[in-house]
């Protein structure tokens, strides 16, 4: 993981990445997996697509360094969470 956060060319995202990774690592109590080359992900999810039925895995939560921001990934609890993801 240290070799794909030390590319990033920002040294304040390169320092943010490896505070979402300790967070993500403490929440999820899983290690951290890089998803397509881009995406440090947290756990498996398996997925389905309620339009067409087929079935993915997919991590639980994650975040990627992309060029203009860090993007952040949640697929947990959006249910659980819905009135305070409203405000």
């Amino acid at each position: 993981m240290d070799d794909f956060i030390n590319k990033v060319e920002d040294e304040q995202k390169r320092k943010d990445c490896y505070v979402l990774m300790e967070m993500m690592k403490k929440a999820s109590k899983e290690e951290p997996v890089l998803w397509s080359s881009s995406i440090i992900g947290f756990g498996i999810k398996r997925y389905k697509s309620p339009s067409t039925g087929r079935e993915v895995d997919w991590l639980q939560i994650g975040f990627s360094p992309r060029k203009a921001n860090l993007s952040l990934y949640i697929n947990v609890g959006i249910k659980e969470h819905e009135a305070a993801l409203k405000n």
